[in-house]
């Protein structure tokens, strides 16, 4: 078993290094953080009539409301989907008792290793905060349902095992509308859910911002105000998206990491800042509203301030020294 899967897990773990790297070092520094709260407002939830676990195994299960399917929680689609997965998983299954190709062992332990890492933040959520809290670099596992990913790839094998079975033992016909099933069971998945999945053109600005920032080859961070990890803007239909500036520039972007998720019963899980430069500057901005941050932002590594809907000589006044290097309708840039 362990030789089957070592060859698998050595490719994988090569390939993973250009995230896993700078991923590791961070939570290997003795200021690292990563708060246990987390995993509560993390853990996955119910999305149909079968409980977490039943979601969990129809691949649902995600922590975020409003990123569910619309049908989704119908019975009579969701039965089918539970069906379909124990046909996917018999299919799997078999597959590894006729044939048992060089991959199945290796797959179908990430299988069951995700599914059990998924279940752990519902069922055992104190297994997960005991980890996290032992060390940071178990931060990843809060987000559970996202190891059920394996487990997809196990049940689409598991389908063409099924599919391929079907088209020995019944006619043509039987067998091509089979191959339908996983596309009519959660029909509102159509045409990007009928309108709620599509993509945003971002405003000409953010380019010319990022053009400016990138073409500077002076070393620093860029900060990006307001201090929210999670804004709203007009261009996108007024919907709740992550802070662009985190993932727009070619240097370190400081933002608030810190999140407040809302709970079923009308409550808020408040999960910590991990980064702690984050934490830093969040007690600067935090500050007296008369007191400079130039200094304070410049010995940080900041070289650039990117903000957003703000008031554009109250925000200045506490960066005496500063240079707006970019006004725009929505965005101000300034470098230290």
């Amino acid at each position: 078993m362990l030789s089957s899967v070592a060859p698998s897990l050595g490719v994988v773990a090569v390939l993973s290094l250009p995230w896993l790297v700078p991923a590791l070092v961070p939570v290997l520094r003795a200021d690292a953080a990563a708060d246990p709260a987390g995993v509560a407002a993390f853990a996955p939830r119910a999305d149909g009539p079968f409980g977490t676990l039943g979601s969990l195994l129809t691949l649902g299960g995600i922590w975020n409301s409003h990123a569910v399917v619309p049908g989704q929680d119908m019975p009579a689609l969701a039965a089918v989907r539970l069906a379909l997965t124990l046909v996917a998983v018999a299919g799997f299954v078999r597959l590894g008792f006729v044939r048992r190709p060089a991959w199945w062992p290796g797959l179908a332990a990430a299988a069951c290793a995700g599914v059990l890492i998924a279940c752990a933040g519902a069922f055992a959520p104190g297994v997960p905060r005991a980890l996290i809290g032992w060390w940071a670099g178990f931060g990843p596992l809060r987000d559970g349902q996202v190891y059920v990913a394996p487990f997809a790839l196990a049940q689409a094998v598991g389908v063409a095992v099924a599919v391929t079975a079907l088209r020995v033992a019944m006619p043509a016909p039987v067998a091509a509308a089979a191959v339908a099933v996983p596309v009519l069971v959660l029909p509102t998945f159509a045409l990007g859910a009928f309108g709620r999945l599509g993509t945003a053109e971002y405003p000409e600005e953010w380019r010319r911002v990022q053009a400016v920032v990138n073409g500077d080859p002076a070393p620093g961070a860029l900060l990006s105000l307001p201090w929210s990890a999670y804004r709203a803007f007009s261009w996108n239909g007024g919907r709740v998206v992550l802070d662009p500036a985190t993932k727009m520039f070619a240097r370190p972007v400081v933002w608030n990491d810190a999140l407040v998720v809302g709970t079923g019963g009308g409550g808020r899980i408040r999960v910590a800042a991990e980064s702690p430069r984050a934490r830093r500057i969040g007690a600067l901005l935090a500050g007296p509203a008369a007191s400079p941050l130039t200094g304070p932002l410049t010995r940080e590594g900041v070289r650039y301030v990117l903000a957003g809907g703000v008031d554009e000589n109250t925000f200045l006044s506490r960066l005496p020294g500063a240079t707006p290097v970019y006004r725009g309708r929505e965005l101000l840039l300034v470098r230290l």
